[in-house]
């Protein structure tokens, strides 16, 4: 990505408070560089919680916020996990190698199950993933890869373990009176989930 592109990127906020804290750092800004560009340079290499807690004002008013920083800031776990519980729909402009990382989605999901549908489509295919999902959040299958929610032996297993799985198994498995009845005999409240074929 070239300089004009990186600070183009960065809110007008975020850099004058960037600019502002350098000054206050004595920064050595080297004359023939672009100034701003060692100012990004430096907070890449030193994210602070002083400019973690400003971002994260930031993404109180801007629903861009993410997307407007360098990829370093969204490949932050730390500033990340912090605007998830701002704003779930900010993951969307997370770093990919953070949405496909099975261990910090699993994190997220204790926040959010909403997180899923930012996160790299094979996970959201993975069925050893999205089971354990399940067990960290309820809802997790609702963002499962539809192919998924329509693979008969994976989802009569997910409503083995948890009738409520139903609610998100594809039209065409919800009915079948086989999942009907298996769901409906633990929670007849899930009838209203039912295709009317079934009620």
């Amino acid at each position: 990505m070239s300089k004009k592109l990186i600070i183009a990127a960065i809110s007008l906020s975020l850099l004058q408070f960037a600019n502002h804290e350098a000054k206050a750092n004595d920064v050595q800004q080297d004359p023939e560089q672009n100034q701003e560009q060692d100012i990004v340079d430096h907070y890449c290499s030193n994210i602070t919680e002083t400019f973690i807690t400003r971002i994260l004002q930031e993404v109180k008013t801007n629903p861009a916020a993410i997307s407007e920083l360098p990829e370093c800031f969204k490949l932050n776990r730390r500033l990340i996990i912090k605007t998830v519980l701002i704003d779930p729909t900010q993951f969307a402009d997370a770093s990919p190698i953070l949405k496909k990382d099975k261990n910090f989605i699993r994190r997220l999901l204790k926040i959010n199950s909403s997180i899923l549908q930012y996160a790299a489509p094979n996970l959201r295919k993975d069925k050893i993933f999205m089971e354990k999902a399940t067990y960290i959040n309820r809802d997790a299958l609702e963002y499962a890869d539809p192919r998924l929610l329509d693979n008969k032996l994976f989802m009569k297993r997910m409503i083995d373990i948890d009738s409520r799985n139903y609610m998100f198994a594809s039209n065409r498995l919800r009915k079948i009176p086989e999942f009907a009845e298996l769901a409906f005999e633990d929670d007849g409240m899930l009838l209203e989930h039912a295709p009317e074929e079934i009620q």
